[in-house]
């Protein structure tokens, strides 16, 4: 079913959620799980220079930099 408010697609049946092939993860959002699938699959092309662990996405890089490094953003 398509929101046509949030043009979102979700899945109403239980058994026909949208399932990573990589992990246990499921959603009723399509987008969702395309979204979750690059965690798996996209290289990690943020590094923290202070540690140098890597992040697919730079937000997750800046929360990281704050919480761990106690680093200003």
């Amino acid at each position: 079913i398509i929101n046509r408010r949030t043009n979102v697609k979700r899945s109403e049946d239980p058994s026909k959620r949208y399932k990573c092939t990589y992990c246990k993860y499921t959603t009723d959002i399509a987008k969702d799980l395309k979204k979750h699938v690059l965690t798996h699959t996209q290289l990690r092309k943020y590094c923290c220079t202070i540690c140098h662990k890597m992040f697919l996405l730079s937000h997750h890089l800046k929360k990281h930099l704050r919480n761990v490094h106690s680093q200003p953003l």
